[in-house]
């Protein structure tokens, strides 16, 4: 409830917290009564550039436990002004060096300067399936914003 109570009220963004395998196991009291979520499913290679985020076009967006640094950009403009971003990676032990798979603490952070930050933990994961630490991160979109390239 601490990480909910700190998001925006309003109509305008409905959020389902649960632990679900795929979007099929979404019940329909899951989410905001009056929303008609529109989820994005489907197969396709990220790193191949399979699927292109349309630019403004998203309330929320996820990004947990994958990490491909390029899709940060696109990701972050693919939010509607205001949208949130959630992303949970996998960060370095101490003395370990940032690899494929792996930020450095504090790095995440770092792709979100200038959005609001309503969450921000780096640390032991809250999820028992992953034993890594774990930067995680709630950002909201400026509420006016350039695009960029």
């Amino acid at each position: 409830a601490g990480l909910l109570a700190r998001l925006p009220a309003g109509p305008e963004i409905g959020i389902a917290l649960a632990h679900f395998r795929d979007a099929a196991d979404l019940e329909p009291d899951m989410v905001q009564p009056g929303l008609h979520p529109r989820l994005a499913q489907g197969g396709a290679d990220l790193e191949k550039g399979e699927y292109r985020i349309e630019r403004s076009a998203w309330d929320l967006i996820t990004i947990c436990y994958y990490l491909q640094r390029d899709l940060f950009q696109p990701a972050k403009q693919g939010l509607v002004p205001g949208g949130i971003l959630v992303a949970i990676v996998h960060i370095t032990e101490p003395g370990e060096q940032p690899t494929e798979h792996r930020l450095r603490p504090g790095e995440l952070a770092r792709y979100f300067e200038g959005w609001r930050i309503l969450h921000s933990h780096e640390g032991r994961p809250n999820d028992a399936g992953h034993r890594r630490r774990v930067a995680e991160i709630v950002a909201q979109c400026p509420t006016e914003r350039r695009l960029g390239p």
